[in-house]
Formats: structure tokens, C-alpha cells, sequence
């Protein structure tokens, strides 16, 4: 009963202080009338629901849950269909797909508040143009490095570093996160970083730390991530070979996407 009440929840709130222990993917998918559907799936670690703050565990339905998360998507975002996931040994999971009419009334954010916890991020959001050709304008929050800072309390030295440094692998080691747009079409022109091969698609953000503290030479250039205080070291850090294979986040303010 847990995991249907709040399956939704969870999907609306993925914050890195409490991601370790959490999967997800969206996909944005418009139409060329601007309509669309926004494709939310997560796993999180069974262990991880029971720390879980606010509003989690309150009482309620997955409709409900699902009913608020789509109101604070943006106006006239509905619930399509939604499923808890059950495929994974120790994990628990859930499958929402979210309906809108206008893509440029929809805010969403890659790390939305879990319970109290709230994204630092600001949303990305969307303009949408009908003609001559459809065209999708995304605005994209200012790059930061995905690594949560350590505490200013923490203490301080080399040996300190070295165990602040074990603990964020250990606790970044099965966070993935990824976030992709779609168009029913084909695009024909784009700005984006990471375009797929389709050509109907782009990746906003992906953030396999798992794979990146798995990969002998990608581990060593976590620092790199870690120590990105700004946009122009997180672009440096982002086109080094090792971390850009696990580590993708498009560089561009706006990220323009034209198709028919």
C-alpha cells in the first residue's frame, strides 16, 4: 500500500541529498500542435522510503499524489497513466505519464523537492512557436556541478578530504539520472549538445555516477565534477573524454529544436 500511495511522490521529488539511492528517467515528448506527454520512471532503494521526510508518508492514493504532482507541472497537466514498478530485486519503482496542452505552460525540474527538501536548481522551462514550422525553444537553469557541496561544518584537511570524498562515491554510486525531449517528428534543426541518432530526440542531463565511480579513469577525474564552482569550470569538466561518457548536461541557455 506504501508504494502506491507514493509512487508519484517519489517521481516528483528526486533531490541529491537523498539520490544515492535513485534512478529515474523523463522524457518530454511534443506534438507539433505543442500538446505532448511527459514519461516519469524511478527507482528508488526499498531501504530508502524509510528516511524518507514529509509528506511521504502520509495518508492518500496514488491518484491524488499524482493529481498534485501534475497541478505543480504547470496549468491543464493531467495524469495519463500510472503503475508502480515491481521487476527489481531491492528496489521499488513507479511509471507515471503526465498529459499537457501547451508545452510552454509546463516547468519541471530535473532534482524536484522530495517531501521538505527542495531543489536548488531553478525549473527548465519551454516556449513554443507553431509556424512556419514547429520550433521548441527550452530554457535551461544555470550549469552547476551536479555534486552537492560538503558541509562548511565538515572538517577540514587532507585525511578529511580523503573520507568526505569516500563518502559521496559511496553514497552517489547508484544515482542515475536522465532527462530527455522528443518531438513527434523529425528535427531539422538544433542547437542541442546531445542530439540522438533518430533525429527525433536530444538529452538535457545525464548523470550516470554509477558508471563514472565504476570507471577506473573516470573516478579519477571526479574532482574535476566535484571542484566545478561555475559554469565555465563545469563546461571544461564535462568536455574532459573520461567524465563526458557518464556525465552529460547541455551547456546552452536555450536549446532550440526545430522539426517537421
Amino acid at each position: 500500500m506504501l508504494q502506491r500511495i507514493t509512487a508519484c511522490a517519489v517521481l516528483a521529488g528526486m533531490s541529491l541529498l537523498l539520490a544515492g539511492c535513485i534512478q529515474s528517467k523523463t522524457v518530454v515528448t511534443v506534438e507539433k500542435d505543442g500538446s505532448g506527454t511527459i514519461e516519469q520512471t524511478a527507482y528508488w532503494a526499498k531501504m530508502q522510503m524509510e528516511g524518507m521526510p514529509g509528506g511521504l508518508k502520509a495518508g492518500g492514493n496514488l491518484d491524488e499524489q499524482c493529481a498534485k504532482t501534475a497541478k505543480a507541472l504547470g496549468e491543464g497537466v493531467t495524469v495519463k497513466s500510472a503503475a508502480p514498478l515491481t521487476d527489481r530485486k531491492d528496489w521499488e519503482g513507479a511509471k507515471v505519464v503526465y498529459a499537457f496542452n501547451d508545452i510552454s505552460k509546463v516547468r519541471i525540474n530535473t532534482v524536484p523537492p522530495v517531501g521538505n527538501l527542495k531543489a536548488e536548481s531553478k525549473d527548465i522551462s519551454f516556449e513554443f512557436a507553431k509556424a512556419p514550422t514547429p520550433k521548441l525553444t527550452v530554457t535551461m537553469p544555470p550549469m552547476e556541478s551536479p555534486v552537492p557541496d560538503q558541509p562548511k561544518e565538515a572538517a577540514q584537511g587532507p585525511e578529511a578530504d580523503k573520507m568526505a570524498e569516500a563518502m559521496m562515491s559511496m553514497m552517489l554510486k547508484d544515482l542515475l539520472i536522465d532527462f530527455q525531449v522528443k518531438v513527434n517528428g523529425v528535427i531539422t534543426q538544433t542547437n542541442a549538445a546531445y542530439p540522438n541518432a533518430q533525429k527525433n530526440g536530444l538529452t538535457l542531463v545525464h548523470e550516470d555516477f554509477g558508471g563514472l565511480m565504476g570507471d577506473e579513469a573516470g573516478a579519477k577525474k571526479f574532482k574535476l565534477l566535484k571542484d566545478a564552482k561555475d559554469p565555465k569550470a563545469m563546461k571544461a569538466a564535462l568536455a574532459d573524454k573520461d567524465i563526458a561518457k557518464f556525465i552529460q548536461m547541455d551547456p546552452s541557455e536555450k536549446v532550440t529544436i526545430e522539426f517537421k
